[in-house]
């Protein structure tokens, strides 16, 4: 662990990045299970979206915490990190964002039951 200057320590989660297609963008995602591989049920899925002007970095503390009962999914939405960037002038809305969000899950077999 390296020492922040206020003393604290900081890990370093350098993790490798991954990217799929889902509709017509490519979406960078993080997937972190660190689950007992021996569980007899599959792990719930947590989803983090961040908001407007982060990327998924702004979830990485709370990885370690959650992933070891749950499986963490982080993304960057449209335009943020190493997802797709809409043409100029293109408007986001959320409906777009949260189906890009459901689209991501699907696509990676993650059911939703809540």
């Amino acid at each position: 662990m390296k020492r922040n200057d206020d003393n604290t320590q900081r890990g370093n989660m350098n993790v490798q990045l991954q990217k799929t297609r889902v509709g017509d963008i490519d979406v960078e995602y993080h997937l972190a299970d660190y689950t007992d591989p021996w569980r007899d049920d599959e792990p719930q899925t947590i989803l983090f979206h961040h908001g407007f002007c982060r990327n998924l970095e702004f979830w990485t503390g709370w990885v370690p915490t959650l992933a070891r009962h749950y499986r963490v999914l982080r993304f960057n939405s449209r335009g943020c990190g190493g997802t797709t960037t809409p043409r100029a002038g293109q408007s986001y809305t959320a409906d777009q964002l949260v189906g890009d969000a459901i689209g991501l899950m699907d696509k990676l077999g993650i059911e939703r039951d809540r």
